[in-house]
């Protein structure tokens, strides 16, 4: 690895619950961002060395980064960070657009770049990219060093905490109304006179509770950060219109809400509270949160529970996770956000029109885990699947 990088790549963590290919990739993609474009990555030889793989184990994680926009590779001449926007006396601020991530390292979020990169790419824009590293003081300080050196405007994704912060909303309207053109990314902030590209949280919780009403399930348990952050209440808001639509009373017992920040671990807690106390106290379990996914199969693995003789299971968002593959869930249209949050900066709602955000649909990916007939998006035409 170059000199110039932060961190030494030994000193990272693998994810030890996903396959070795997609250890390396993540470690690398967070490792990258703390890089300078144009520097030179460790050979393939090397890292394999470093990670103790095999050389195709390296290779396919390079092939995803690639893909991805996060690296070039050069035949016979190695591995680059790839070159993106840079800031300087001679840089044409007005060709660029500043981008806040909290973490590149998260899937969901290394999809939304890659959308974001495409669209720019087509339009001649650059993209400067600043990650977070999931520290919200720093996210602050980038919003305002970007706001002053005159990009083309600022796309920024809120950590979920920051929907109900004051202090946040405060920032951004200033942001804003000193004529810094923004747009929010998957996270639509009430009070805000701002731009938003997001899914439609409640569809969301609308249709995981549905397909399972359909299935004829009575007692349905569903996970959500709920009144913790803005997505939470608008899932939790679908939830419940489902079960009011379909004459189900809800039961304040089946509806746990749990912060974000580290949920598997909690969601996990709660199933098998909830279980233990009553076996017979639900027959599905539907949640709007990856982390939360994992935590409620695990739970229910351990109680010796079969899914879905027992209870069925709809997931959120458990896209590329091999282990995972086979769990009914909604899907978010990640990568057409990110397209969409460029459009809406450059372009507003278009001519004449008075339409201020952007609200797309969410999927429902038919698995194994709610006893349907596997392999069909649910309620979409064919083209749509």
């Amino acid at each position: 690895m170059s000199p110039r990088s932060r961190q030494p790549l030994a000193e990272l963590d693998l994810r030890r619950e996903l396959p070795k290919h997609q250890q390396v990739r993540e470690t690398l993609r967070r490792h990258i961002s703390t890089m300078q474009t144009g520097d030179r990555l460790s050979s393939d030889r090397q890292m394999a060395d470093l990670f103790k793989v095999d050389r195709m184990i390296v290779r396919r994680a390079m092939l995803d980064l690639e893909a991805e926009g996060f690296v070039v590779r050069h035949q016979g001449h190695g591995t680059f960070v790839k070159k993106t926007a840079r800031l300087g006396a001679a840089a044409d601020t007005s060709k660029i657009i500043g981008l806040v991530l909290p973490d590149v390292e998260m899937l969901k979020i290394s999809r939304l770049l890659k959308g974001i990169d495409e669209e720019a790419q087509e339009r001649g824009l650059s993209v400067l990219l600043n990650n977070c590293n999931l520290d919200t003081r720093r996210e602050r300080v980038l919003l305002e060093k970007l706001a002053g050196q005159g990009v083309a405007g600022i796309a920024v994704h809120p950590f979920y905490d920051d929907s109900l912060d004051p202090a946040y909303s405060q920032l951004l309207n200033r942001l804003s109304q000193d004529g810094v053109p923004m747009v929010l990314l998957d996270q639509y902030i009430p009070g805000l006179d701002i731009p938003a590209v997001v899914t439609d949280k409640v569809q969301v919780g609308y249709r995981a509770t549905e397909h399972l009403i359909m299935l004829g399930h009575q007692k349905i348990c569903y996970l959500t950060t709920g009144h913790y952050d803005v997505t939470g209440q608008n899932c939790l808001k679908g939830y419940r219109m489902a079960l009011k639509d379909y004459g189900r009373k809800e039961d304040p017992d089946l509806t746990i809400e749990i912060p974000i920040q580290n949920c598997a671990g909690p969601a996990h807690d709660a199933v098998k509270r909830l279980l233990t106390a009553n076996a017979n106290a639900c027959t599905a379990i539907a949640t709007d949160q990856f982390s939360m996914t994992y935590g409620i199969l695990k739970a229910l693995d351990e109680l010796g529970v079969r899914v879905p003789d027992d209870i069925a299971v709809v997931g959120h968002d458990v896209y590329q996770n091999p282990l995972l593959a086979h769990v009914t869930h909604t899907l978010e249209p990640v990568q057409e956000l990110g397209r969409a949050a460029v459009k809406l900066l450059l372009e507003g709602g278009g001519k004449d029109s008075m339409k201020r955000h952007v609200l797309l649909p969410p999927k429902l990916v038919i698995g194994t885990t709610c006893g349907a007939k596997s392999g069909t998006d649910a309620g979409l035409p064919p083209g749509n699947r």
